[in-house]
């Protein structure tokens, strides 16, 4: 009977029920489990029809546990409990655990309420020069980021725009289908002004793209493809140092195929924090010392979020029409493509009959792992969400019901992104893994006051899983890449 009593308390524990169970007690949370744990939540589901508690939520699940040492041993029986409350709680079928009142008294209960982190993606910061007062003469103050929507665009910009290129970037992006955005006034075109304007930026956990049009001079003919990489590295190196925002880089004006495969080389990201586009796109009453043509940037971005809020980050942002684009300064044919595709340059294509399209979408890695878009982005989305929603855990007590909320809540927020479509598999289980226990978090780990987490991902687009390593600690949270795994 007391084996019988600490099964019941373990898993009380693993469902976050903290009363426990004791012999002559009326158990909170009730499983039954009659076989071992291979299959086990399939089976269960079938024999209990548990799945309508999804509609019924604070249904008392009366299931009773059984030991059948013929089945499983208790270890087995334990790991099975786990599972199920664990799959139950991310199905969000169950929110509470409710005792059976059978006598008049003050009775607990637990309520288990969801998570209320709303995470925007899709949100660009552009960097460039303005004028620089807005049309009501009020100056606009430099390196600070100002958020604003498409409905603020003339005021802040008037009607006569500067020369520059960023006024006409922030417009393709709000033609696109973008929503939101932040613009960062700088002093000038410099290494050091886009530093400074950069650094403004690193404290705005808000926005998960980075844009500086104006990285290119206006007119074109004075555009130093050598001060163009310089600067286009500086906003790699700060998407890569955060981790939790994408640059979306433009390709040199009036580039050949060459020149754009030299502009390419120049540019190192290992880890995927990075696009390349080409070429330049042609707009209605654009800037005439360019012939109407302007960096791309603006216009993908602007895709980038309204591919977003259709289907997701994980959705790769390529096939997708611009708009508001007339013409593209390089007409390519796919031989040409052919060309650029191995070398990680997203070309913009006009189909007859079909409109100007990105036709691409790869990061600028040489990493396989880290090759398209979408899965870069992906994880980086995974990356913001858990800085959000786990700040809770910092300071918390580091034992197995710390361990036991974090699989929970990552549970839940994978569970979401498998029924989205994100990740790959037939079930859960083949879509994604998390580790977070004594293994991941030895004496030495915990005594220097971290959370070790392990989580594997399928993206959809490919059939491994890859794996990161989470670490909590006062100071935030850190995600290490690792190795794919088959």
């Amino acid at each position: 009977m007391k084996q019988w009593s600490r099964i019941r308390h373990q898993v009380a524990i693993a469902g976050r029920v903290t009363n426990a169970q004791t012999n002559k007690g009326i158990p909170m949370a009730q499983v039954r489990i009659s076989q071992a744990p291979e299959g086990f939540v399939t089976s269960l589901i079938t024999k209990a029809q548990l799945v309508t508690l999804a509609n019924e939520p604070t249904k008392v699940v009366q299931a009773r546990i059984t030991l059948d040492d013929a089945a499983a041993s208790n270890a087995q029986k334990l790991e099975a409990a786990q599972k199920i409350i664990d799959f139950l709680m991310a199905r969000q079928a169950l929110t509470t655990l409710q005792p059976l009142y059978r006598s008049p008294g003050l009775y607990k209960e637990y309520i288990f309420p969801q998570s209320s982190v709303k995470l925007d993606t899709g949100v660009p910061a552009f960097l460039g020069i303005c004028n620089c007062q807005n049309v009501e003469g009020e100056e606009i103050p430099l390196n600070q980021p100002q958020q604003f929507r498409w409905s603020k665009f003339e005021q802040f910009f008037g009607k006569s725009f500067s020369h520059s290129y960023l006024a006409y970037a922030v417009r393709g992006f709000f033609q696109n289908g973008g929503q939101r955005c932040y613009v960062v006034y700088l002093k000038n075109t410099t290494l050091e002004a886009l530093q400074e304007g950069l650094t403004a930026l690193e404290s705005l956990n808000t926005i998960d793209l980075v844009c500086a049009p104006d990285i290119m001079s206006l007119p074109p003919s004075a555009t130093d493809p050598e001060q163009v990489s310089l600067m286009q590295s500086a906003v790699l190196e700060h998407c890569s140092k955060l981790g939790d925002r994408f640059a979306i880089l433009d390709s040199l004006p009036k580039a050949n195929l060459q020149a754009v495969q030299e502009q390419r080389q120049k540019l190192t990201a290992t880890n995927g924090y990075g696009a390349l586009y080409y070429s330049w796109v042609r707009i209605v009453h654009g800037p005439e010392q360019s012939g109407n043509f302007i960096p791309p940037c603006g216009h993908v971005a602007g895709v980038y979020a309204r591919s977003d809020d259709r289907i997701g980050v994980h959705k790769a942002p390529g096939n997708e029409i611009l708009e508001g684009v007339l013409g593209l300064e390089i007409s390519l044919t796919n031989k040409q493509q052919g060309q650029l595709n191995p070398h990680n340059i997203n070309c913009l294509r006009a189909f007859p009959g079909r409109g100007i399209r990105i036709w691409g979408a790869r990061t600028l890695s040489s990493n396989p792992q880290w090759r398209y878009v979408n899965v870069r982005r992906l994880f980086l989305t995974v990356l913001r969400w858990l800085e959000l929603e786990m700040a809770p855990t910092v300071f918390e007590p580091n034992n197995s019901r710390l361990w036991a909320s974090i699989r929970r809540e990552l549970t839940v927020y994978f569970n979401n992104l498998f029924e989205r479509g994100a990740l790959k598999g037939n079930s859960p289980s083949e879509a994604f893994y998390i580790k977070c226990d004594e293994e991941t978090n030895p004496p030495e780990i915990r005594d220097a006051g971290k959370v070790v987490t392990e989580i594997g991902l399928a993206p959809a687009v490919l059939g491994e899983f890859i794996r990161v390593r989470i670490t909590q600690n006062p100071s935030g949270i850190a995600i290490a890449d690792s190795t794919r795994t088959g």
